[in-house]
């Protein structure tokens, strides 16, 4: 008898627990340990557990999907560390949906994303700053809000300040993350077309450039294939007339 297959939940599971010590946390942390799907926080005496659920998970790596898309489009170097635990010993500890390191590999990643769906929001500033992360995002009911740490803390921002992303339409990201859920392919279509795009308006010469360069090569190349073309054609005849004649030498031969 088959078992059947079981569903993942579609709403998240998650669970505050208040007034603990850090030593209490790590014994709960290593409980957890064979559970990967489980997300474990820990700031202020205060322990937040999270299991995502499907939409939650689907959501998240949709996200992550098209953020890694568009380094790759650009040639940016960049290390997607997921939800990797992020902890400073005694006092914080936390696991995002989302992080990235650009450039070089960080023990803090430059970003972290989270997805809202049922708790959380903003109120987990506190433990990301607590760690130092420069800039955080979050997803909460269709919209992308940011956040960047100052010296006093995290204020809202309308777009990126990591170098490597100032140039990333949110206003696009956040339209194909919506399209994702229903069609991952035309979203990234959607997506590659519009960094296609806005590439060609900053980049008007360096496209012509290549638009020149692209007919200089298949032009070389069509001369190639035509010189190619005519010298096959002039050992084809003179194969020919030397069978030719070898034939009129044999017949003369044999008469």
């Amino acid at each position: 008898m088959s078992t059947p297959l079981l569903t993942p939940p579609t709403r998240d599971q998650h669970v505050v627990y208040s007034g603990l010590s850090w030593q209490q946390f790590k014994l709960i942390q290593a409980g957890f340990v064979p559970s990967p799907g489980v997300r474990l926080a820990y700031y202020n005496t205060t322990i937040e557990i999270l299991m995502p659920g499907r939409d939650h998970e689907m959501v998240s790596r949709l996200i992550g999907f098209l953020i890694g898309l568009f380094c790759l489009e650009n040639t940016i170097e960049f290390e997607p560390t997921g939800s990797m635990t992020q902890e400073k010993e005694g006092e914080v500890s936390a696991q995002a949906d989302e992080s990235y390191c650009f450039g070089a590999s960080k023990p803090i990643p430059d970003l972290v994303i989270e997805v809202v769906f049922t708790s959380g929001g903003i109120s987990k500033l506190q433990r990301y700053q607590a760690l130092g992360v420069p800039e955080v995002w979050f997803w909460e009911d269709g919209v992308f809000s940011l956040y960047r740490l100052r010296g006093h803390g995290y204020d809202s921002i309308d777009h990126s300040e990591i170098p490597e992303l100032t140039t990333l339409d949110l206003a696009l990201l956040t339209r194909c993350v919506l399209l994702a859920q229903t069609s991952r392919l035309e979203a990234a279509k959607e997506f590659r077309n519009g960094l296609t795009d806005k590439s060609l308006r900053k980049y008007p010469r360096l496209s012509a450039w290549r638009y020149r360069l692209r007919l200089l090569v298949l032009n070389h190349f069509r001369m190639y294939c035509a010189a190619r073309q005519s010298s096959f054609s002039l050992r084809q005849n003179e194969r020919s007339r030397s069978n030719c004649l070898r034939g009129k030498s044999f017949f003369r031969d044999s008469n």
